[in-house]
């Protein structure tokens, strides 16, 4: 383990053990909107079937990937690959991270293709905007997704959407942003809760989005039993630790490898493709696990940590032992 103001990065980044769940009910926290009638009311996910809480206890899994971003109306075979994982994993539900389209030239064409694959989806994925889902797109999200960020409850955790490129807003969380999850976490009875965000501010992002992250936003975290925040937006596996917060970046879903667009980041960099598997027992225990699309379920992919580069809130990268 290495510490470096603060950050720790484990010597393995296979499987962690997060916190205790308590059983709760499923609920939906949404900030108010006007939007027009076309859009929908609630956060829709792609997939199939809707979110079973069945008797509000663990145990159960669901999967975290990273964008596909999708530059034609054509399926891209990498994001069929990881469909087909997910459900092999058969989570109850997944997480997309962001930038599941380009979104510059072929906005519609684009989230059509993106949305006949995912809908072979066995459960609900829900989708969280990336830049490039919302720079020049962010009324065709809208129209087809509803809200920009929401929160529900689902076994006794609770999972929080954020939204760091709101249109007009972007590479940022403004105050009425910052104010709805405040009052959300403290609206939600759950001990522990699972934070998703495009952007890692943690990682990266301009001095005003750091000094939030740092001084109102993590600790925000730490006092509410935040066991684990997933951001996406670089092409690169990686994980810090900060007061027993784990930040997870994956934007392995399809970006890279198959797509044949650019040469991908190093295997011993996260370039590879893969998805995050957080299972809940019935214990109340989470576990992550790296699955990689060549390698079966489970696998342990043996990446290890080198040493912290220097620097305030660097991370280490993980390489193959």
């Amino acid at each position: 383990m290495t510490r470096r103001n603060g950050w720790k990065t484990p010597a393995v980044l296979v499987v962690f053990v997060l916190a205790a769940l308590l059983p709760g009910s499923l609920a939906v926290s949404q900030p108010p909107t006007s939007a027009p009638a076309s859009q929908p009311a609630s956060p829709r996910p792609v997939g199939q079937g809707k979110l079973d809480n069945g008797d509000g206890k663990p145990p159960f899994a669901f999967v975290v990937v990273g964008g596909t971003t999708y530059d034609s109306g054509e399926p891209m075979p990498a994001h069929v690959e990881t469909v087909k994982l997910i459900n092999r994993i058969n989570p109850d539900f997944s997480v997309s991270v962001g930038d599941n389209v380009e979104g510059v030239r072929a906005v519609r064409a684009e989230w059509d293709a993106f949305e006949k694959v995912s809908a072979d989806l066995l459960k609900p994925c829900f989708l969280i905007a990336g830049n490039h889902d919302t720079q020049k797109a962010g009324a065709e999200w809208a129209r087809r997704f509803g809200p920009f960020y929401h929160a529900f409850v689902h076994k006794g955790a609770q999972f929080i959407m954020l939204c760091s490129d709101e249109p007009g807003k972007m590479g940022k969380l403004d105050d009425a942003q910052v104010k709805w999850l405040e009052e959300t976490i403290a609206a939600a009875p759950a001990k522990v809760r699972f934070v998703f965000c495009h952007e890692g501010f943690w990682r990266e992002g301009s001095k005003e989005m750091k000094d939030l992250w740092n001084g109102r936003i993590h600790p925000l975290f730490v006092k509410s039993g935040v066991a684990a925040v997933f951001g996406g937006h670089h092409a690169v596996y990686e994980l810090r630790e900060k007061d027993g917060v784990r930040y997870y970046i994956t934007q392995g879903g399809g970006m890279h490898g198959a797509t044949g667009k650019g040469k991908p980041p190093a295997p011993e960099k996260g370039g590879f493709q893969h998805v995050l598997k957080v299972a809940v027992g019935a214990d109340h225990k989470a576990a992550v696990t790296l699955v990689g699309i060549d390698r079966e379920e489970g696998d342990t992919i043996g990446l290890v940590a080198r040493p912290a580069p220097k620097g305030p809130g660097k991370a280490s990268q993980p390489a193959n032992p």
